[in-house]
């Protein structure tokens, strides 16, 4: 029977590929102490997790550091929880993981209770922008909830004297880290939130996310939202986040840009003031020699220069139009007499005593005249009417003959 025989590179590669096609070790997560630390100018770090007497070797190459953004700042002897794949280095034949991130022993439930509870604040409405209050602009008293020892007490209060040194500022000391930091914390800002202040930052420098955990608290949160006074969060540098920043009514990345934040700087606001000023004093002279212009155009008017020819001018225009009007008045009464005259000989010709002139009568019984209806008995007493008299008879007998 022939035996097959393999090259050392033979069996690396194949032992290799047994162990990438496992999906059990293509991610994995394995805890402990790192030992043979080292990086290299490539970026690339190189080390052993070692637990009682057993080592594997790990590597965690630059361009995973860059783009999971992982903050490498672990030393020898550190426990930590490693994810990656398993794999086999083919050149020695030892087997490694290729990591992908890397955390402190612990940090890893750290992480998912602040998704927990940023996710239950967020279901609350704790981070809606409607919830938020406005930061004032030109705040009087600013309280600061920090450590009294810390950086970050000092470079809010220097930049603030700087920029607008009439703001008043009140100190409320706490510990900023610490398993007993978050009831501090709280204390030190339901104390600040009762004084009236126009502001509140709450602040501390940078830190390990381990540091930080203070302000991950849920009653914190609780405490900044239920707070009557803006506050300002301030913790930590530019790439830490933690639950306050997020209920915070505005969220600075540093303590100095905090303070830059809550407060004007006093030189813009000279420069404003100047620059308002000069628009002011350039609309007004504007305005003046607008109305100077105005003014010259009416002194060089004719009406201004001879007066008299106003009075003129109005009272010959007075004199046409009072004869125009005594025209039209006489043309008016004119027709109107005219008119009279058509109407009153109209009237004549139409009167029923111009027809008696003619030779006509007008024949009355009981005052009324007489005409096809009226009924006529002997003895009716009967009226005749004529142009100048009246015959008043009997009827003794009465005879009707059709025309």
């Amino acid at each position: 029977m022939e035996l097959t025989v393999l090259t050392v590179k033979q069996l690396n590669t194949y032992v290799r590929s047994l162990l990438e096609s496992d999906t059990n070790l293509m991610m994995v997560n394995i805890v402990g102490e790192i030992s043979n630390l080292r990086q290299y100018s490539s970026g690339h770090i190189y080390f052993s997790l070692k637990e009682d007497n057993s080592i594997i070797k790990a590597v965690l190459f630059s361009n995973t550091l860059y783009n999971n953004r992982i903050d490498f700042n672990f030393n020898e002897g550190d426990r930590v929880v490693v994810s990656g794949k398993v794999t086999i280095y083919e050149k020695d034949g030892s087997y490694q993981i290729i990591c992908n991130n890397i955390y402190k022993e612990g940090v890893g439930k750290e992480a998912e209770n602040f998704k927990e509870i940023y996710n239950r604040l967020k279901q609350k409405g704790l981070f809606l922008e409607e919830n938020k209050k406005n930061i004032p602009e030109f705040p009087e008293k600013i309280g600061i909830v920090t450590s009294a020892d810390g950086a970050a007490l000092h470079d809010i209060n220097s930049v603030i004297s700087r920029r607008y040194p009439f703001c008043e500022l009140f100190v409320f000391h706490t510990l900023v880290q610490g398993a007993e930091a978050p009831e501090l914390i709280i204390k030190a800002l339901n104390e600040a939130d009762g004084l009236g202040l126009d502001l509140i930052i709450i602040a501390r420098g940078g830190g390990s996310k381990e540091d930080l955990s203070a302000f991950n608290n849920e009653d914190l949160a609780l405490s900044i939202f239920n707070a009557k006074t803006p506050i300002l969060s301030a913790i930590g540098h530019e790439v830490d986040f933690t639950i306050c920043d997020f209920v915070a009514d505005r969220r600075a990345e540093t303590p100095s840009a905090a303070a830059e934040m809550a407060v004007p700087n006093i030189l813009d606001i000279e420069n404003s003031l100047a620059e308002l000023k000069s628009k002011i004093r350039f609309g007004f002279f504007g305005l003046i020699k607008n109305k100077e212009k105005t003014l010259d155009f009416y002194k060089n008017l004719n009406v201004f220069k001879n007066p008299e020819t106003l009075y003129v001018n109005l009272e010959r225009k007075l004199n046409e139009e009072e004869k125009n009007l005594k025209i039209s008045y006489k043309n008016i009464l004119n027709g109107f007499s005219n008119k009279i005259s058509v109407n009153s000989a109209n009237l004549e010709a139409l009167s029923p005593l111009k027809v008696l002139t003619r030779g006509y009568s007008i024949v009355y019984k009981d005052n009324k005249i007489i005409n096809e209806k009226t009924e006529l008995c002997e003895n009716d007493r009967i009226t005749v009417k004529r142009a100048d008299e009246n015959i008043i008879f009997n009827a003794t007998k009465i005879v009707r003959e059709k025309i």
